[in-house]
């Protein structure tokens, strides 16, 4: 029975590699989502929401099934990432949602709505939570770090209205909104600023509610949370330091023990992702918190980004300045430029993880309280 279960997972990833494969887009990032055959790759087969559950309209998948998807989505395509819609609105309304917010998926399932979800701000303590909706259903104040905002067709704005949190249904083309992009360390744009100038709303406007600091807190956490898989992307950027080793662009003693002992903790962090799923698949804890695991991936992506740029040498650095640059003509391999910005987008992955709170800090939270808080965020992190 194992060894069906392991061949039927085996046939699943490869039929996974196989499609994309077929699909030929160059897209990466979040242009993929703009790429036509991408959109009606995962239209057709039901997997626009790959990690939700049929409840959500997703295709219900296991956690095995979940893993294998973002792997493959990470080997297959550069700085694989899901839009909002996907990650952040929809599983927020499914979760949070009043009946007219369950409603709002229908546009997200057929791909037709982008989304981006308004949560952050400066200062995270409920206490401080400055964007409120006043009595006269004007909303004020302002968002930090909202994922691609500058793509989002409505947002969904998380506000204070009396003593509870509301989430709000608003066009981002309405009067008074104002998003301002914030540049990133590799010069492109996924983050943004949005302020909001008494923005008129209504009543039918109010999609979902957060009936504690507490609901408000998971959220947080569930904007942060672990995409199992994730170590296909890492995979990704040693087989290129590996090329360039075998390539003897990069053939020093020390190198090359650095690149093995990183190949080494990359398996290491695919058997601590395979434990996780194991877990989930059972009523028994997971051995080791999402926040520790996320916090583990990430610190060996900058490790990996620094091996990599090692290689290839600082080419290019991505630097916002065309006056500087603009007679600059590329300097060393093609790929120096894709290092650069895969370790500068892993340093920003890192700071917005931290908005949520310090990972650790998270993590060894989870250890002391007990196994239920534990089981409540892996259940957050793997739906």
């Amino acid at each position: 029975m194992r060894r069906f279960a392991k061949q039927s997972m085996a046939q699943f990833s490869s039929q996974l590699m196989q499609s994309f494969s077929l699909l030929a887009t160059k897209q990466t990032g979040i242009a993929l989502w703009d790429d036509p055959t991408w959109r009606s790759c995962l239209l057709e087969n039901n997997w626009v929401g790959a990690s939700w559950p049929l409840s959500w309209g997703g295709p219900g998948w296991t956690s095995e099934q979940k893993f294998r998807w973002y792997r493959a989505c990470h080997q297959s395509f550069e700085d694989y990432v899901e839009p909002p819609e996907i990650r952040d609105v929809g599983p927020c309304l499914q979760r949070w949602g009043n009946h007219r917010g369950r409603g709002l998926m229908a546009g997200i399932t057929s791909l037709d709505v982008r989304w981006s979800l308004a949560l952050f701000e400066g200062s995270f303590t409920p206490a401080d939570f400055a964007t409120k909706l006043a009595s006269s259903w004007r909303l004020s104040g302002s968002k930090t770090q909202v994922r691609f905002a500058l793509r989002a067709d409505r947002l969904l704005v998380v506000a204070k209205q009396g003593e509870k949190f509301v989430l709000l249904d608003i066009a981002s083309d309405t009067p008074g909104i104002e998003i301002a992009p914030m540049v990133g360390l590799a010069g492109d744009v996924t983050l943004a600023q949005i302020q909001f100038n008494d923005v008129l709303v209504t009543e039918e406007q109010i999609a979902g509610e957060l009936e504690s600091s507490e609901a408000l807190r998971q959220l947080c956490y569930q904007t942060v949370s672990l995409e199992l898989g994730r170590s296909g992307a890492i995979e990704r950027q040693l087989v290129a330091a590996r090329q360039q080793v075998e390539a003897g662009v990069a053939a020093s003693a020390e190198f090359s023990s650095r690149l093995a002992e990183l190949e080494i903790a990359l398996q290491a962090l695919v058997i601590m992702e395979k434990r996780v799923v194991a877990a989930s698949a059972t009523d028994v804890p997971s051995p080791i918190p999402w926040s520790l695991l996320q916090a583990q991936g990430l610190a060996l992506q900058l490790e990996v980004g620094e091996l990599v740029l090692d290689t290839f040498g600082y080419y290019a650095l991505p630097y916002p300045d065309e006056i500087s640059l603009h007679n600059e003509g590329p300097i060393g391999s093609s790929s120096g430029m894709t290092a650069s910005r895969s370790m500068l987008r892993a340093t920003e992955q890192v700071n917005y993880a931290n908005l949520a709170g310090d990972l650790y800090d998270i993590a060894a939270e989870e250890l002391l309280s007990g196994a239920d808080r534990v089981g409540m965020h892996e259940k957050i992190a793997t739906e």
